[in-house]
């Protein structure tokens, strides 16, 4: 009886946590549920690599942004909500971290990403949210590779994952069309023949990331030139065109906001603060970063990325300018754990889909998606990515105790 409630309680937390319902002050639902939950998921982070620096570094970095913002308003004008708002929200993705990770060790990983994507679903459409690119995409996504690797692993979630960045290509999602392409082609290649056995040596384990390198050089270009051959239809070739033609590559173009970062980093390398708004100096090094580009971002960079806060469309940008040195710490150790958990579970051919669709997703969140609106996801790849590796280690572990 109490297994069975425990494992309740953490379908419940999952799908809490896929919800992303904001309850205040920038937090989700996720954390007032992981304060009421602590002492269940407070030991799962023993468990797993790197978990614990995550959450420590986590807890500096709002410290952190706020020493910055009182160093800051020397020159700026802090905003004591804008403050509490982005401090919420970092707080409540490290605690839906731990919660998926507690998750991991009562429920199978497929159903965590079924779940998930559901609790996002049923959200967007209640809030009537139904934009299939920034809304149901993804959840959906997630939804259906659950089910499908239930019981079967393969071709079949490959050919699904690529049918849905098809079916995106039609909302001119060119991102999760690429990110789709990259999981159904790392799938497949886990399905390759062994030729002899091989021991998963340390230079083995690490060639898969290698591969996911090149893999990525590979698609993007594969999607610069169905973009612009129109293959992708008329309303994304005319837009790319115009973003290669006016900035040199289709990132700079659709992703100009880095240009602004490199500006604002060279005004200030320590980084702002959490609630700090921008002031005259901050606008006039932003746009001129967006003009190396030939980008007139007009409204945009007023009003959004330079507004009432700095929005740098980007996740890690994001975590530099708003925690300073110790964000750049947590986005550059996320990147890490990611990278090393999908290398390991590919090298071993134990990667499901779901999972290397979550972890691609939020490698590129990381660098191009803003936090206020990808930050779960790249939590979620960070609880399945260390999930899938201890599970993974400990059957191995137990094949080894195995006389």
């Amino acid at each position: 009886m109490y297994a069975q409630a425990t494992r309740f309680i953490a379908s419940a937390a999952v799908v809490v946590v896929g919800a992303d319902e904001r309850v205040g002050y920038g937090a989700t639902a996720a954390l007032p549920l992981a304060i009421v939950l602590f002492p269940l998921w407070l030991p799962a982070l023993r468990r797993y690599a790197l978990a614990t620096l995550i959450t420590g570094l986590a807890a500096l970095s709002a410290v952190s942004g706020v020493v910055l913002s009182v160093l800051s308003s020397a020159d700026h004008v802090v905003s004591g909500v804008n403050r509490s708002q982005s401090i919420g929200l970092l707080a409540s993705g490290i605690a839906a971290f731990g919660l998926l990770l507690w998750a991991g060790s009562q429920l199978p990983l497929h159903r965590i990403a079924m779940l998930y994507g559901a609790g996002a679903l049923g959200s967007a459409i209640a809030n009537g949210e139904l934009s299939w690119k920034f809304n149901l995409a993804v959840p959906t996504t997630f939804v259906v590779l659950g089910a499908l690797e239930r019981r079967r692993r393969g071709v079949l979630p490959a050919a699904a994952v690529l049918t849905l960045g098809v079916i995106g290509v039609a909302d001119e999602a060119r991102s999760y069309f690429g990110v789709c392409l990259l999981a159904a082609t790392l799938t497949i290649w886990q399905l390759r023949p062994t030729r002899h056995a091989r021991q998963a040596t340390v230079p083995y384990r690490w060639f898969p990331v290698a591969l996911l390198a090149g893999l990525c050089i590979a698609v993007y270009f594969l999607t610069s030139a169905l973009a612009t051959g129109g293959t992708l239809g008329g309303t994304l070739q005319e837009r790319s065109t115009a973003q290669i033609s006016r900035s040199g590559s289709l990132i700079a173009g659709g992703r100009p906001e880095w240009a602004a970062t490199r500006e604002l980093f060279e005004l200030n390398p320590a980084g702002y603060g959490a609630g700090v708004v921008p002031n005259l100096a901050d606008r006039m090094a932003g746009k001129s970063g967006l003009a190396s580009l030939n980008v007139d971002a007009g409204g945009y960079a007023d009003h959004y990325m330079f507004g009432p806060t700095f929005e740098l469309h980007s996740v890690a940008a994001d975590l530099w300018v708003g925690f300073g040195w110790v964000g750049v710490a947590l986005a550059a150790t996320i990147l890490v754990v990611i990278v090393r958990s999908l290398s390991v579970l590919l090298s071993a051919r134990h990667a499901p889909t779901y999972l290397i669709f979550a972890c691609t997703l939020a490698l590129w969140y990381v660098l191009f998606g803003p936090m206020y609106s990808n930050w779960l996801d790249v939590c979620l790849a960070l609880g399945v990515a260390a999930t899938g590796v201890g599970l993974r280690s400990t059957a191995a572990a137990s094949k080894r105790a195995v006389p």
